[in-house]
């Protein structure tokens, strides 16, 4: 590992502040275990400091959490673009990931002209699919970011992107939607999810696997007044 572990102390304290969900039960999959599968939801347990070394590590469990808390609240929320099939071959894989990039391209310019600055995105190359990730400074309720989300996608003319969070609500039978954690060898494909800088001249085919928190420490939550902002000028949804 690049990190020595009590470096990873550091960077954990700000991942956690920014991957803040559901407030106990966190879900755990095996290296080798593709994700089509669904893993294994640990419901008393939490996302450690001991796990967050697991998971960055890339040699044990990697791990995932609900974006939802107690009262129906998102700290996080993101656009999910993936290439299919997710066990493919790896150069049918590159190809398709390759394709994707510039849906994803314009995306990420869509929200850029909604008033979503660079400072407030992280890009994520997941090892099979690109996300977009934005986060809040408090907790706003799921519906509210539901709603800007679907009037950013109505607004990009890109068809059938899914994004997080869709369920708002906890029910007796579902904790809402869940979301593996960046940063972890994705089992599918054996590489390494990292934040993309130079979205342009990215290639999944070629790129640094090193671990980089730069981009967690740097990245800028959104405040409730840019997102009432956003929200205005977007319209109804």
């Amino acid at each position: 590992m690049e990190y020595e572990h009590k470096t990873l102390v550091g960077h954990f304290s700000r991942f956690s502040q920014l991957y803040k969900g559901r407030e106990r039960g966190i879900w755990e999959r095996g290296q080798f275990e593709v994700s089509e599968k669904n893993g294994t939801f640990l419901p008393d347990d939490e996302f450690t400091l001991e796990r967050f070394v697991e998971h960055v590590g890339g040699n044990g469990r990697s791990y995932g959490i609900h974006l939802l808390d107690s009262h129906n609240r998102v700290r996080f929320c993101m656009f999910d673009i993936d290439a299919y099939p997710r066990t493919a071959p790896q150069k049918e894989m590159v190809r398709n990931l390759r394709a994707l990039k510039p849906s994803v391209i314009h995306l990420r310019n869509t929200l850029y002209a909604m008033g979503v600055g660079a400072q407030n995105l992280l890009i994520e190359f997941s090892g099979t699919g690109f996300h977009l990730w934005m986060f809040y400074d408090v907790p706003i309720a799921a519906t509210e970011v539901k709603a800007w989300m679907s009037a950013a996608l109505e607004r990009s003319e890109l068809d059938g992107i899914p994004f997080k969070p869709q369920r708002i609500e906890i029910t007796d039978k579902h904790n809402g939607d869940k979301v593996w954690l960046p940063l972890r060898i994705n089992s599918n494909q054996g590489n390494r999810s990292v934040f993309i800088r130079d979205l342009e001249g990215f290639d999944p085919g070629n790129y640094d696997q090193k671990l980089d928190f730069t981009f967690v420490e740097k990245v800028v939550p959104m405040t409730t007044v840019d997102l009432r902002r956003i929200s205005a000028q977007l319209g109804p949804a």
